[in-house]
């Protein structure tokens, strides 16, 4: 008896610790300036930075699996990670996955040759602009511009092989989040031969998004209470400020 009365606590112990814990997979590709492996083999950028401080918040233990994009979404349905950064919402994701509340803002763009495109005045002339403009496999504009899928070459995987397909004259431009594309053309040393148009593509919120078929309890809601707190605290705003 005494045996079983000693062992009872110890059982109880592991299971409300099974229980507890917080160990999320999440996934990530090359994609300057939010997500990267510097020459030490550290993660960075901020997306890393921001969810790191997410996770810290919510008492989470992050395990990171590099994986292309098409594939991350494939993952996220599996349920093989937990959670997807700089995620939109669609419906479509909606379908195997919930999404936190945004954790950062995100501006998409339209970057062209320069001299191109000048027949672009708005959103709605990408519909029947006579440029060729490239848009990242798998990637979400904005319901506006997603609409219009069919008229952009979608046949690169990332952003960076249309910035080489923008300089080897194969489209004239391509869509990509604000950040992204300077980032890209600088080190393209590109920035005399690619420019930002005018016309701004979409902007709103960027989200965590979160398999449902993940096995850490309640993570959604964990994330968003670390979320709030985050922005409540300022860490947010000091993380997002080093990269302006």
């Amino acid at each position: 008896m005494l045996k079983k009365l000693i062992l009872l606590p110890l059982v109880l112990s592991a299971f409300i610790q099974s229980a507890n814990s917080c160990e999320i997979k999440v996934s990530w590709e090359s994609w300057s300036p939010y997500q990267a492996k510097d020459s030490s083999g550290k993660m960075t950028g901020l997306d890393i930075e921001l969810t790191e401080a997410i996770a810290k918040e919510a008492g989470c233990k992050i395990t990171y699996f590099d994986s292309p994009w098409n594939r991350q979404l494939a993952l996220n349905e599996s349920g093989e990670i937990d959670i997807t950064m700089g995620a939109s919402k669609t419906p479509e994701r909606e379908a195997f996955a919930t999404f936190t509340d945004g954790y950062r803002n995100e501006t998409n763009s339209l970057f062209v040759v320069k001299g191109a495109a000048a027949d672009i005045k708005s959103v709605a002339d990408l519909a029947k602009t006579k440029a060729k403009i490239g848009a990242a496999r798998g990637t979400s504009y904005g319901a506006e511009v997603d609409a219009m899928k069919a008229k952009f070459d979608a046949t690169a995987d990332n952003d960076e092989l249309n910035v080489k397909k923008a300089l080897a004259g194969r489209i004239d431009g391509f869509l990509v989040d604000q950040f992204t594309g300077f980032a890209l053309i600088k080190a393209a040393n590109a920035t005399d031969k690619i420019v930002l148009h005018p016309v701004t593509i979409s902007s709103g919120d960027v989200y965590l998004m979160v398999s449902k078929k993940t096995k850490v309890a309640d993570l959604t809601n964990k994330l968003n209470a670390a979320i709030k707190k985050i922005k409540a605290d300022g860490t947010q705003a000091k993380i997002i400020a080093k990269y302006k």
